[in-house]
């Protein structure tokens, strides 16, 4: 990179700084969290890589996660058949920012499963006994085969 070419260079990142927080403003005010990473600037073109960054901005999504007191490695061992019951409708319908995804771990947390909150149209509702609160409860619930199961690595 000539002398040149570094100075437009750091016009351009010097430019596009307004975008990045129009940017974080549009997702923060779509209700999501937002991490903008610093900006710094090499006065040479030699110490480009000291400047480096690792993105413009994060968008933070929410993920609820579930400890469940049934075991499973897939959906051939699922334990309650073709359906997923992913939460309690009020809930998902109440928050103020939505999951983007579920995440269930096995009992022994050998595996987990994950319902994308993409699919969400494709959910049905149907009430059961909560026996936590002891009341009938309207939940939502997610064919399995939209739900992808995962065997825990790091073991």
């Amino acid at each position: 990179m000539t002398d040149g070419t570094h100075k437009k260079f750091l016009e351009h990142l010097d430019s596009s700084a307004g975008a990045v927080w129009k940017t974080a403003m549009v997702a923060v005010s779509q209700g999501s969290p937002v991490i903008i990473n610093p900006t710094t600037r090499s006065e040479t073109r030699g110490d480009w890589k000291k400047h480096a960054d690792d993105g413009d901005l994060f968008i933070l999504k929410r993920v609820e996660v579930k400890h469940l007191s049934a075991e499973f490695t897939s959906r051939d061992d699922w334990p309650f058949g073709n359906k997923f019951i992913v939460c309690a409708k009020d809930s998902y319908d109440n928050a103020l920012t939505k999951p983007t995804m579920y995440c269930y771990w096995s009992k022994d947390k050998t595996h987990y499963a994950v319902v994308s909150c993409r699919d969400h149209k494709q959910w049905t509702v149907d009430t059961r006994f909560d026996s936590r609160y002891e009341h009938d409860c309207e939940f939502y619930f997610c064919p399995t085969e939209l739900v992808t199961f995962h065997k825990e690595e790091s073991q």
